[in-house]
């Protein structure tokens, strides 16, 4: 998996991300997490790794005191700058992926939206992810479930559960919900497919 054509790719993107098709899918995947935030003990910090144009963790700026925006094209980070600015919001820090791996602290929150699919190291990911996690903090994945009939260069075909248990495991953490929640036609690489939402903890 070459992550440098996986930065080309959203660096074109990023103007015209925020399509309606994606704006309704985050709308559904923003219901689903709500409640789960809302319940954390704390909410000093909600970092959003792969955040894209901020779609899914910026509606939950008000809920915490700040919040961290990681992805790999400068392009995305510009267009969550714009919207910033544009709603006011002064509690969001933004950073690409080499500017957060030499960054310290942690976070009482996780988000990792349909981003695990273009990641080459998953792994690594979580360790990294779990070494900013706070001990009583949870990480939230959404991505898609295991899809046969994906076969793409630049992303993996989907998760199954088994899968993740292992990947987590190697990581350090636990997990501790898996719920498959939304199905729709052409949600993954034109193919009919599913989302889920994985909720994991530290192990220990």
């Amino acid at each position: 998996m070459d992550q440098n054509r996986t930065k080309a790719i959203f660096k074109q993107m990023a103007a015209h991300y925020d399509s309606p098709e994606r704006k309704q899918v985050a709308a559904v995947i923003h219901e689903e997490l709500e409640q789960r935030l809302e319940q954390l003990a704390g909410r000093d910090l909600l970092l959003d790794y792969g955040c894209g144009t901020g779609l899914m963790s910026l509606p939950f700026a008000e809920h915490f005191s700040k919040l961290l925006l990681v992805d790999i094209a400068e392009e995305m980070l510009e267009q969550v700058r714009d919207k910033c600015q544009t709603l006011g919001l002064s509690n969001v820090t933004l950073k690409t992926v080499p500017e957060f791996q030499e960054l310290q602290g942690q976070a009482n929150a996780i988000l990792v939206v349909q981003t695990l699919l273009h990641v080459a190291q998953v792994e690594e990911l979580l360790e990294q992810l779990a070494a900013h996690l706070l001990l009583d903090g949870q990480i939230f994945l959404i991505d898609f479930l295991a899809h046969e009939e994906i076969d793409h260069p630049l992303v993996h075909p989907g998760f199954s559960q088994e899968e993740l248990l292992s990947l987590c495991q190697q990581a350090g953490l636990k997990l501790v919900e898996f719920k498959p929640f939304y199905t729709a036609d052409s949600l993954f690489i034109g193919k009919r497919a599913t989302l889920f939402v994985a909720v994991l903890q530290h192990s220990n």
